[in-house]
């Protein structure tokens, strides 16, 4: 097909983290990926932190690439932040806003229903309260 890869995530696992670190970082290389991104879930001293490394192409290998001072490392060419939350990997916009993973805008999208459904119910009992006014009002001499 001719595409080009611009930019490769890689989540690493008890089974797959030495080729992720140590193996797959020469091979994107040769294969001419310009941006290599690694979550390392067994990072840190203690092997249980959840880390970002990032990799960009030079001519001759790939050179490592620095996080920003909040540690999040910046992914050109979809113009997005990587950043680490309280042990998950979390998106943020090229302004630093954040973008809700799917379970959060599904839970989010579920209680906006769930008001809706309890205004809806209170306009129904309010329409219920105004009708039975009216029909007392036009019952009254």
């Amino acid at each position: 097909m001719h595409a080009k890869a611009l930019l490769l995530i890689e989540v690493t696992s008890p089974e797959t983290r030495r080729n992720d670190l140590e193996v797959k970082p020469d091979l994107y290389h040769r294969c001419k990926v310009p941006l290599y991104a690694i979550v390392d879930r067994q990072g840190g001293e203690r092997g249980d932190e959840v880390r970002l490394i990032g990799y960009r192409a030079t001519r001759t290998r790939f050179a490592p690439l620095p996080l920003d001072e909040r540690g999040w490392l910046w992914l050109e060419p979809v113009r997005l932040w990587l950043a680490v939350e309280q042990d998950r990997v979390i998106c943020y916009d090229e302004n630093g806003r954040r973008i809700p993973p799917p379970n959060e805008r599904a839970r989010a999208a579920e209680a906006l229903a769930r008001e809706a459904e309890r205004e809806k119910s209170d306009l129904q009992k309010r329409v219920e309260q105004l009708e039975a006014q009216l029909r007392r009002a036009r019952r009254r001499p």
